[in-house]
């Protein structure tokens, strides 16, 4: 397993790059505790809590989990349960997230991968500190 880790300040952008819907195979959502499905009804809806955090000026976090192609393919189950231990691991147990599975012929990726977005700033206003994040994610 190999872990990508990204910042950024655009909900609707990392959004619309996760679900495009225009990949080989459609990314589909497999895990998380988000209620709406849509782009902009998740950047919306993960607004609603960074905001109220007006110090985090970047709220985006934006995790890939590459699978080794010896792995196999992972079903859905598999991938979602791996998706939680690692948000709780990073420390974004109490955060908004998004699991979205991205299919092995993903742009001729010839590996499985996951994408999760979380919102840095937890359900509680508190912002979750990322300093060592590329630690916790080895």
């Amino acid at each position: 397993m190999i872990g990508k880790i990204k910042r950024g300040k655009d909900f609707v952008g990392v959004c619309n790059y996760v679900l495009h819907e225009e990949k080989v195979v459609s990314p589909k959502i497999i895990g998380g505790n988000m209620a709406n499905r849509s782009p902009i009804g998740l950047a919306r809806e993960f607004r609603t809590i960074s905001s109220s955090n007006s110090r985090v000026k970047i709220p985006v976090k934006h995790f890939s989990i590459s699978f080794a192609p010896q792995d196999g393919r992972l079903d859905s189950d598999t991938k979602s349960k791996i998706a939680k231990e690692y948000i709780n691991r990073m420390g974004y147990g109490n955060n908004q997230y998004l699991v979205v599975n991205h299919d092995r012929t993903d742009h001729n990726h010839n590996h499985d991968h996951i994408h999760i977005v979380a919102n840095a700033v937890d359900l509680d206003g508190k912002w979750v500190n990322d300093r060592m994040n590329w630690k916790d994610s080895l």
